[in-house]
């Protein structure tokens, strides 16, 4: 079945574009801070 070790390689690499896509858009937004999660305090206080 080599069909499998194919599917498999495949998926690591889509695997991989995803981590590194999801990395780069964390990045993004650490340097441009959302409203998204820690906000509470943060707006409270300024």
């Amino acid at each position: 079945m080599p069909p499998i070790d194919q599917s498999g390689v495949l998926f690591f690499r889509i695997s991989a574009m995803v981590f590194q896509f999801y990395r780069w858009w964390f990045s993004i937004n650490s340097c441009h801070p959302k409203p998204a999660m820690k906000v509470d305090k943060t707006t409270d206080t300024e």
